[in-house]
């Protein structure tokens, strides 16, 4: 490989790896935000006992919780496909097996409760957010 392909491919990765961060970083911004409507809208709503909202006003939370999940996930698998490239790349360098995040990454992937934690965060979320939408349809 002569020292321009090389110098494109270690640009390349160093972009990736750049992406990959940026993604995570809005991973945690989804939930933070879907926390954040959540919270505001429900604190509305409850103050309106007076004269409740309509009926669809009490699903939004969780609407825009589904939305903000869905796009989590398709981020995250996005991230995946990034982290797959990477590993060829990896491997193309000619790294020692035991070398290189995304190898590494992927060989304890199994392991990673993390992931699990996250999808059980935003189901929470999203169940508590349409429980309280059932609750106000019933409790009027």
């Amino acid at each position: 490989m002569d020292p321009a392909e090389q110098a494109f491919l270690t640009a390349e990765f160093e972009a990736l790896r750049r992406s990959i961060d940026r993604e995570i970083q809005q991973l945690g911004d989804f939930l933070r935000y879907a926390l954040l409507v959540s919270g505001g809208m429900w604190a509305w709503i409850v103050s309106q006992r007076h004269e409740p909202p309509a009926a669809i006003v009490s699903y939004l939370p969780c609407l825009i919780c589904l939305f903000l999940f869905v796009e989590t996930l398709l981020i995250r698998r996005y991230i995946r496909k990034i982290g797959s490239y990477l590993q060829l790349l990896e491997i193309h360098f000619g790294l020692p097996g035991h070398l290189g995040w995304e190898r590494y990454r992927f060989n304890y992937r199994k392991k990673d409760l993390l992931g699990g934690w996250e999808i059980c965060v935003w189901l929470s979320l999203c169940a508590c957010n349409l429980g309280g939408a059932i609750w106000m349809q019933f409790s009027k």
